[in-house]
């Protein structure tokens, strides 16, 4: 793999025993070159297969595509994010579901992982080298220069934003983040793209993540998120959003990779037609965009409704009739305890029940 230009200090080998300081190291490794340190030779890791390997399999258009991305060299996703790649796998079971990691190794200590493998036999977890897979786009310049992370508070982010777009450029297929949970099959959506917030005020996320960040204002009344979508393989918009991101790319501007890049492509690519689209099920250039309950139920401003308890017997699909995804917000959430008997709980014991199962003994 090309390795970036930007030099840093090379951390210790990281301490096996101390999952929450080999977390905290790994940081060091990855900022910089991603040269994510590989444990293949300690216990209880396992290697992770290349995605290459799978060439012929990701390129097979007799079913979907469904990613998911972890781009920080953590070799110990989080419970949360195991339960959205479980959701994921579950409600859609004649979909290939891709967990894309940076580490090369899985830390296995609690069997996890291999529970999900062998309970969901469409379900594969792959490292991609990242130089090659941003090769020949309009974003892997921005890559090979560095200039991705420089004067960035959240690489990792915008990390995962590139590596999305150019999985479902080569693959086509539906991408989401791994702070959903999945209510229903979604091998039907074909170019879908989904309302994030109406009217949306540009400093709702940033008191929670840096000083230093900004976010530029939005296009229109209508912010189009890129937690969730459908791409077909080599859809032009999504060529359209690549070129935003190379050409505009801020690293102290949150979103500019995110919705911001979709947003402004979509507007583009829709000129006149944009207000029609901006209607419930609009339709543009081929795109689909979905209302804002279909990935983004709850909104930003009110992600807690998540972790609050829900009502005895709870039929999940008749409270969200119209949800293919519950959203969590994880930059706002990721340090809120999930209580047994909260929404979130509850979803999880219906659509990620080994994890939960696993977090009931270590936590979410």
């Amino acid at each position: 793999m090309r390795r970036h230009s930007a030099s840093i200090a090379t951390p210790s080998p990281p301490d096996n025993n101390n999952i929450e300081g080999l977390k905290a190291e790994l940081l060091e490794w990855w900022t910089g070159d991603l040269h994510c340190p590989s444990h293949k030779h300690r216990t209880p890791f396992i290697t992770i297969p290349d995605m290459t390997d799978y060439e012929r399999l990701l390129s097979d258009n007799t079913s979907v595509n469904m990613f998911l991305v972890e781009t920080s060299c953590n070799p110990r996703p989080s419970n949360r994010a195991w339960c959205a790649v479980e959701s994921l796998a579950r409600q859609n079971p004649r979909a290939k579901v891709w967990y894309v990691v940076t580490s090369p190794d899985l830390w296995t200590g609690d069997a996890l992982v291999s529970a999900l493998l062998e309970r969901h036999t469409n379900l594969r977890v792959v490292r991609v080298a990242l130089a090659q897979l941003l090769a020949h786009t309009p974003l892997h310049t921005l890559y090979t220069s560095g200039t991705w992370h420089h004067n960035n508070s959240w690489p990792a982010t915008t990390l995962s934003d590139l590596v999305r777009l150019t999985l479902l450029w080569h693959y086509g297929g539906l991408y989401a983040d791994t702070d959903t949970i999945c209510l229903r099959d979604l091998t039907h959506l074909r170019d879908v793209v989904g309302v994030e917030n109406v009217h949306p005020t540009p400093p709702f996320l940033l008191p929670t993540l840096t000083t230093r960040g900004k976010m530029r204002g939005v296009f229109g009344d209508v912010l189009v998120g890129s937690a969730a979508f459908h791409f077909t393989k080599h859809n032009p918009v999504l060529h359209n959003i690549m070129e935003y991101v190379a050409a505009n790319f801020q690293g102290d501007v949150w979103g500019v990779s995110g919705p911001e890049a979709v947003t402004a492509a979509l507007r583009a690519a829709c000129r006149q037609g944009w207000e029609q689209m901006q209607e419930a099920g609009g339709k543009c250039v081929g795109l689909t965009l979905l209302p804002r309950r279909a990935f983004y139920f709850f909104p930003p401003v009110d992600w807690r409704a998540f972790f609050r308890p829900a009502p005895p017997a709870l039929n999940l699909t008749q409270v969200f009739p119209e949800a293919y995804l519950l959203h969590a917000w994880n930059k706002l959430s990721k340090q809120e305890p999930i209580h047994k008997g909260s929404l979130y709980d509850v979803a999880a014991s219906v659509y990620c029940p080994l994890t939960r199962h696993t977090a009931s003994i270590t936590d979410w």
